[in-house]
C-alpha cells in the first residue's frame, strides 16, 4: 500500500469514528445529564485530533476542533458553578442545623 493510500483509508476510518460518536450525542435526550454531553463532545475532539495529526492540510477540521473546544470549555464551567452552588448551599445547612444544637448546648451548659 502506498503512503497516501495508508493516509487516506485511515481518514475514512476515523471519520467514520466521528460521525459515528457525533450521531450518538444526537441521540442523547435532551434531560440526559450535561456531563454526558461533554463527555461525547471531548470523544470527538480526541478523533479530530487524531484527523489532524495525520490528514492532509488541506483537509484540517482546526477550525470545527476550536468550536467544540470553546463548547467543552463552556460547560465544563457551568459544571464546576453547579458544584459551588451545591457545595454551597449544604454549607449554609450545616450551618444552620449547627446553630440549632449551639443553643441547646449553651442552654444546658448555663443550666449546669
Amino acid at each position: 500500500m502506498l503512503e497516501g493510500e495508508g493516509r487516506y483509508a485511515y481518514s475514512c476510518v476515523t471519520r467514520m469514528q466521528v460521525l459515528s460518536v457525533i450521531e450518538r450525542i444526537e441521540s442523547f435526550r435532551v434531560c440526559e445529564p450535561l456531563v454526558k454531553f461533554v463527555l461525547g463532545l471531548e470523544l470527538v475532539l480526541e478523533k479530530l485530533q487524531e484527523w489532524e495529526t495525520n490528514a492532509a492540510r488541506h483537509v484540517s477540521v482546526q477550525t470545527a476542533m476550536n468550536t467544540v473546544s470553546q463548547l467543552v470549555i463552556e460547560w465544563r464551567k457551568l459544571e464546576l458553578e453547579g458544584w459551588k452552588q451545591s457545595l454551597h448551599s449544604v454549607a449554609q445547612r450545616i450551618t444552620r442545623d449547627a446553630t440549632k444544637y449551639w443553643y441547646l448546648v449553651c442552654s444546658s451548659s448555663s443550666a449546669a
